[in-house]
């Protein structure tokens, strides 16, 4: 069944006639998933709603970068995530690469989930937006 949260958040993208690209139950958690097409590139944001009241907002993969390049990201992470403070960037490691992630987790309620989930969307696109070169260029500059 899906939590109270996660309807409110998926009525509010009917209301603005956006569809998810998924949404799926996993051990008591709502999961919807969109599809974002920015001005840089384009990934999918997952919304993991618990029963408790939380939501993770999180980008699985905005890039693949290689394992030399480890370190050099991780400073840039660390400068975006003092930059950001409602998002943090992280590194996780693939077989020869490693993905770049963020991340917020928020206490909602079902009355501002809609809102509040749309607005931390919007403003975790525009600070992908903005990150994006920074990162770009340490991979390839």
């Amino acid at each position: 069944m899906i939590c109270e949260n996660a309807q409110s958040f998926l009525d509010l993208l009917a209301e603005k006639n956006m569809q998810p690209k998924a949404v799926r139950e996993e051990n008591g958690k709502t999961a919807v998933v969109a599809s974002v097409h920015s001005k840089v590139t384009k990934y999918d944001i997952v919304f993991l709603f618990d029963p408790e009241h939380m939501v993770q907002i999180m980008v699985p993969e905005i890039l693949s970068c290689p394992q030399n390049k480890f370190l050099e990201l991780l400073n840039v992470c660390n400068r975006q995530n003092a930059k950001f403070r409602w998002f943090k960037y992280y590194l996780t490691e693939a077989r020869d690469s490693f993905s770049l992630r963020i991340q917020s987790d928020l206490y909602i309620n079902p009355d501002n989930s809609g809102n509040v989930c749309m607005d931390i969307m919007l403003r975790m696109i525009r600070v992908i937006d903005e990150a994006y070169p920074e990162f770009m260029k340490t991979i390839w500059g």
